[in-house]
C-alpha cells in the first residue's frame, strides 16, 4: 500500500520544499490557504475527509509578526494566535483519528524563537513556544496508541 503525506502550508517556503522532498516517497497532498485554511475548522475537516487515509501530516502553516507589545494591537495578537495556535490545534485535532487508523505521524514546524525568545517578536515567539509545548503534550498522550507527534525547529537566516 502506498503511503500518503499531507503538507499544510505548502504554497511556498518551508511547506513547498517539504512537499517537494516528500514526493519522492509519498503521495503528497499539499494544503494551503485555498484548500485547507487552518483558521477554518470545517475547512480542515473537509480537506482531511477528501484525502481519507493519512500516514504523515507536516504542518508548516504559520505567520510571522515582529511588532513589540506596545506596537501590536489586539488585532495583531488575534491574527498571530489564530493561525499559529488555533490553526495548529485544529490540524492536530482533525488529524488524530486519521493517524490513529494509520499509526501515523504528525510533525509541527515551530521556530528556534520558540525556545530562545526574540525581543522584537514577542507574539511570534510565544506562539512558537506554545507549538513546541503543545506537540510534546500530544506526543506523551498518544504514544501508547502508536501515533507519533514531533516538532521541528531551526534557526533561519535571510
Amino acid at each position: 500500500m502506498t503511503e500518503t503525506a499531507m503538507v499544510i502550508g505548502a504554497a511556498n517556503g518551508i511547506g513547498a520544499a517539504v512537499a517537494e522532498e516528500l514526493a519522492e516517497h509519498f503521495i503528497v497532498f499539499p494544503g494551503d490557504v485555498r484548500n485547507c485554511n487552518i483558521n477554518d475548522f470545517e475547512n480542515v475537516e473537509k480537506f482531511f475527509s477528501k484525502i481519507g487515509k493519512v500516514d504523515l501530516v507536516v504542518n508548516t502553516a504559520g505567520i510571522h509578526s515582529s511588532f513589540s507589545v506596545e506596537e501590536a494591537g489586539l488585532e495583531e495578537f488575534d491574527r498571530v494566535m489564530e493561525t499559529n495556535m488555533r490553526g495548529v490545534f485544529a490540524v492536530c485535532k482533525v488529524a488524530i483519528p486519521y493517524l490513529r487508523s494509520s499509526k501515523g505521524m504528525l510533525i509541527n514546524i515551530a521556530s528556534a524563537i520558540g525556545i530562545v525568545p526574540d525581543r522584537n517578536a514577542p507574539l511570534y515567539s510565544a506562539s512558537k513556544a506554545w507549538i513546541i509545548h503543545f506537540t510534546k503534550c500530544l506526543a506523551l498522550k498518544y504514544a501508547k496508541e502508536g501515533i507519533r507527534f514531533n516538532c521541528f525547529w531551526a534557526i533561519f537566516s535571510p
